[in-house]
Parts: C-alpha cells; sequence; structure tokens
C-alpha cells in the first residue's frame, strides 16, 4: 500500500504561487511542478503539466508525459502571445511496493529518506549551478547563496528537453520527497532529514517541512509531496514487530508451572 500527501503554499515573498502538484494513491502517482514566466504564465504552465499527467495513458512513461506536457505547453504558449516564454521545471514518480521511478526536467528534486540511512538526493539538476558543481567550480557552501542559483538549463515549453530518469529499489517505511526548489533552496538535506526522521504521520510530515522553509525566509514558491511505501514488514522487522504465538504463551506457562511447584512445596511441608 502507497500512502501519499502533498501541498503547496506561495510562501512570504510572492503575491502568487506559480507552482502546481498532483497525487494520486489510486495510481500511486505524484508530480511537482514550478512554473516560470510572470504575468500568471508560470502558473498556467505547471497546471498545464499536472493536466497532461491527470489525463496520462497509463502505458506512457514519465518522460513521455513530461514530453506531452512540454508539447502542450508551446502549444499554448504559441496561441497566446502574451504567454510567450512561459516553462516549468518538473518532477514525477510513479511506485509500487518494491520499486520506485522518477522523471525531471529543471531544478524541481525527487529524495529518498530510508530509516536508519537518512536522506539522499536521486534527481540530478538541471542547472547552471549543478554544471558548475560538476566542473568543481564552485563548492556546496558556495552553491546556496550563488547569485545565479535558479538559472536552469532545462525547462518544459522551452527549447528541447531531455528528461533524465532514475529507478530503484524501496522498502517498507522509506519516503519519496518531492519537492520544488521552494524547499530545496531554503533547507539543507540535514534539516529536511531531521524533519523526516521524526517519524511523524505523512500530512504533518509536509506541514513541518512549507513551515521550515517558510520560517527560514520563504523566498519561492514551496510544493512538497510525500510518497510512503506501507507494504508489510519482512524477515526480522516483521518478526520484532509482530511476536510469535510462542513468545505470547510461554510466559503464561511459566507462571502456572511456578505456582503449581510452590502448591507441591506447600504440599510436602505440611
Amino acid at each position: 500500500m502507497i500512502n501519499i500527501a502533498g501541498d503547496t503554499h506561495p510562501g512570504r515573498v510572492r503575491a502568487n504561487n506559480e507552482d502546481a502538484i498532483l497525487f494520486d494513491e489510486t495510481r500511486a502517482l505524484a508530480v511537482v511542478a514550478d512554473g516560470m514566466g510572470g504575468h500568471a504564465s508560470g502558473e498556467v504552465a505547471s497546471q498545464i503539466t499536472v493536466d497532461t499527467f491527470a489525463r496520462r495513458d497509463a502505458q506512457a512513461t514519465l518522460a513521455d508525459t513530461l514530453i506531452a506536457a512540454h508539447r502542450n505547453i508551446a502549444d499554448h504558449a504559441r496561441a497566446r502571445p502574451e504567454c510567450a516564454g512561459m516553462g516549468a521545471t518538473a518532477v514525477a514518480a510513479s511506485v509500487d511496493a518494491r520499486r520506485y521511478r522518477i522523471s525531471w526536467v529543471g531544478d524541481s528534486r525527487a529524495y529518498l529518506w530510508r530509516p536508519g540511512a537518512g536522506i539522499k538526493q536521486i534527481s540530478r539538476d538541471h542547472s547552471y549551478l549543478e554544471w558548475l558543481l560538476s566542473q568543481g567550480q564552485i563548492s556546496e557552501a558556495d552553491a546556496r547563496n550563488h547569485p545565479q542559483r535558479n538559472v536552469v538549463t532545462q525547462g518544459l515549453g522551452l527549447n528541447e528537453p531531455q528528461p533524465e530518469n532514475r529507478e530503484g529499489d524501496w522498502q517498507a517505511r522509506d519516503r519519496l520527497l518531492l519537492c520544488s526548489d521552494g524547499l530545496s533552496d531554503e533547507l539543507t538535506d540535514a534539516e529536511i532529514d531531521g524533519l523526516l526522521t521524526a517519524g511523524t504521520d505523512l500530512r504533518i510530515a509536509v506541514a513541518a517541512l512549507i513551515d521550515a522553509a517558510l520560517k527560514s525566509g520563504g523566498r519561492d514558491n514551496i510544493s512538497v509531496v510525500l510518497l510512503e511505501n506501507n507494504a508489510p514488514l519482512s524477515g526480522n522487522a516483521a518478526a520484532g514487530a509482530q511476536p510469535s504465538w510462542w513468545s505470547t504463551l510461554w510466559p503464561i506457562l511459566a507462571g502456572v508451572a511456578g505456582a503449581l511447584a510452590v502448591g507441591f512445596f506447600l504440599y510436602l511441608s505440611l
């Protein structure tokens, strides 16, 4: 069983929210889209993205659906000159009890969180900053306050994006986090990890992440979707979580045997 929760917030600086999210437990599907373009065009682009996923054919891959969203945004902009230049970054995930699959364009991110192991970013930003990091020209510390940290090298509706894909195993109680850069720009991986490690209900965890990003500045729109693998625990974990009938019964039998022994001793003492 897969549980999903999500929310989006305009932040403390911007009047409108250009992010859009979609999550569907029945289809085990989630999307975060971050619009670009201003003059309401960004929020149109992000909404077109999630609408495209809402109509997604079950046989289509996540990458195929991102390309379909790209074409829908480009078509919309061509028909409306006031929307010229609009676009969106997006990250999408589909999961089952054993595997996760993600696909993304731009700097909207995906993280995997595992109890006892912590958090790991599993997407790689399509951004100028990521290129500088890969070339060793700046450090991670430099990146957090770099003036060009929001410059993306790919976007839906812009040029010809090439979605990147990842997939892997996930286990019972693992969590998959999708977010816009309004979260990842405000919080470090360690701060995000700390909020997920709390072991809270998904909806509470989503609210805590957004609240922390707001307290850190809330300079951009903030979107968060969390997916949790609620498959039954197996192996030693299951044995520890659900005691066997013998482990439940033996204390009772031991107590009865002890009482009989005491009674027999008293009988011999008479």
